[in-house]
C-alpha cells in the first residue's frame, strides 16, 4: 500500500493545524496539545490557531473530515462491484493508510481515553460519523434501523481491528489486514444468522 505523507494537504490552513496537533501529541501526548503549543509549532497566533480549529473536539472532527474525505475522493469506482465485505474491507484499510501520517498521535490519544471519559465521549461520537460514511462510501444503506446497527458493528469492528493497527510493525500492516478480514467475516457470518443479510442462493 501506498504511504501518505502528513504534509498532504498542507497548503489548507485547517489541515496544518491539524498536522501540527498530531505531532505534538505523538511527541507529548494528547495532553500537551493545545492551541498555544499548536501556535509556536507553526508560528502562528493562537487565536489564528483557534479561529481555524476552535477546541480539541474540532481538531478531531477537522482530521475525520480530512481523513474521510480522502476516502471518498480516491473511490475506484469498480469497488462497487465487489462483494459487500470486500467493499467494507477495501474502505477501511484506506482509511488506516490515509491515518498512518497520524497513528503514533492517535495511539497517544487512545491511551488517555481511558482515563478522560469526555475525550473518550468525543472520539467515540466522530468516529461513529466516520464509520457511517465509511459504508455509505461502500454503497451499503438501508433503513434508519439497519444503518444503526450496521454503524455500531462497523465501529466496534474499527476499535478492535486499530488495537492491532497500532502495533503492527509489518511493512505492509499485513497483521492489521489479516484481523480486519476475520472481524469482517464474522460479521458477516452473524448478520446471516440473525437474517440481516441474506445467503447466497444455492
Amino acid at each position: 500500500m501506498a504511504r501518505k505523507t502528513a504534509s498532504a494537504g498542507a497548503a489548507d490552513p485547517r489541515a496544518r493545524v491539524v498536522d501540527a496537533a498530531f505531532r505534538i501529541a505523538a511527541r507529548d501526548g494528547w495532553v500537551a496539545v493545545d492551541a498555544a503549543a499548536i501556535a509556536r509549532s507553526l508560528k502562528l497566533t493562537q487565536a489564528e490557531v483557534t479561529r481555524l480549529v476552535p477546541d480539541r473536539a474540532a481538531l478531531l472532527v477537522a482530521l475525520n473530515d480530512k481523513v474521510d474525505g480522502e476516502v471518498v475522493a480516491g473511490l475506484d469506482p469498480d469497488l462497487l462491484r465487489e462483494p459487500p465485505r470486500d467493499r467494507l474491507f477495501e474502505t477501511l484499510m484506506r482509511r488506516f493508510e490515509l491515518l498512518e501520517p497520524y497513528r503514533e498521535g492517535l495511539r497517544t490519544l487512545n491511551a488517555e481515553c481511558r482515563s478522560d471519559p469526555l475525550l473518550a465521549s468525543m472520539l467515540a461520537a466522530g468516529l461513529l460519523l466516520s464509520m457511517r460514511r465509511m459504508l455509505e462510501v461502500a454503497g451499503l444503506g438501508g433503513t434508519p434501523w439497519t444503518m444503526l446497527i450496521h454503524v455500531k458493528a462497523l465501529t466496534a469492528i474499527w476499535v478492535y481491528t486499530a488495537r492491532t493497527w497500532f502495533a503492527d510493525d509489518t511493512e505492509d500492516r499485513a497483521r492489521t489486514m489479516a484481523v480486519l478480514d476475520r472481524a469482517l467475516e464474522r460479521a458477516e457470518g452473524l448478520a446471516r444468522s440473525i437474517g440481516l443479510i441474506r445467503s447466497p442462493a444455492r
